[in-house]
């Protein structure tokens, strides 16, 4: 009898498990992913990688780039929607979807090849202790 009654119990946790993570807000939700869009005859747009914001042609993403040879330090702060930080336009962490608080910026590296230029975000303050 005790056994059966265990195994009902078990049965019920694990069927609410089921329920709360189903219902429960996903921590990437608050994150919006951004996809380019096609502007005609402007070619592609490219998103903040902070607020997620299709920016329009000529608007660019305020960050520092450290000088050197090889890969660089960059620091991201956001675009001209989200910084200076503001309350319509939320700023998360690309790489832990955590929202970034106040003057609070995301590092990068930058690197140059064959002329291209790729940036490669690290992370938050977070996430860069995370990894140390």
């Amino acid at each position: 009898m005790n056994l059966i009654i265990l195994a009902l119990m078990a049965a019920l946790i694990v069927l609410l498990l089921g329920v709360y993570f189903r219902l429960s807000p996903s921590r990437d939700l608050k994150y919006r992913p951004a996809v380019p869009e096609e502007l005609p005859g402007t070619g592609k747009r490219s998103p903040c990688p902070l607020c997620g914001t299709m920016l329009q042609p000529g608007e660019r993403v305020h960050s520092v780039v450290y000088p050197g040879k090889g890969d660089r330090l960059v620091e991201i702060y956001g675009c001209p929607y989200c910084y200076p930080p503001n309350r319509t336009h939320r700023r998360y962490c690309p790489s832990c979807k955590r929202e970034l608080e106040g003057d609070e910026l995301v590092f990068a590296r930058l690197f140059e090849n064959s002329g291209k230029v790729h940036v490669h975000v690290n992370g938050c303050r977070i996430c860069m202790r995370r990894r140390s």
